[in-house]
């Protein structure tokens, strides 16, 4: 368990050194240290803040499971799917002509076509 602690604590840290990099915000730099230094000397500190940034994860797990993926249904998948719907006549033959769906198809296998299938 304090394994885990600590490594999420290193994440949160790495994470705010890569946002310093690239925002170059001072505060960034302030917030790495007192994180980094209080977690190292304080267990509670640095317990406290994995149960912090679980609870964040966990809210960001409930955002994309429910609101992102909703929107990406809603804006992508079903207009592909009526538009498909709409324009496509029956591309599973789920309407046989002759009473079936069985295909004949009659062919000869050669050695090249199972020496390289994919």
């Amino acid at each position: 368990m304090k394994n885990n602690v600590y490594k999420n604590v290193l994440v949160i840290v790495v994470g705010l050194s890569v946002f310093y990099y690239l925002f170059d915000e001072i505060i960034l730099l302030y917030s790495i240290l007192v994180l980094g230094v209080l977690s190292v000397f304080s267990d509670k500190f640095a317990i406290l803040l994995n149960f912090v940034w679980m609870r964040f994860a966990m809210a960001l797990g409930w955002i994309n499971s429910r609101i992102l993926l909703t929107i990406v249904f809603y804006i992508f998948l079903f207009p592909l799917a009526i538009l498909s719907r709409l324009f496509t006549k029956d591309p599973l033959r789920l309407k046989a002509p002759e009473g079936s769906n069985f295909i004949n198809r009659d062919y000869l296998f050669k050695k090249s076509d199972i020496k390289n299938i994919w």
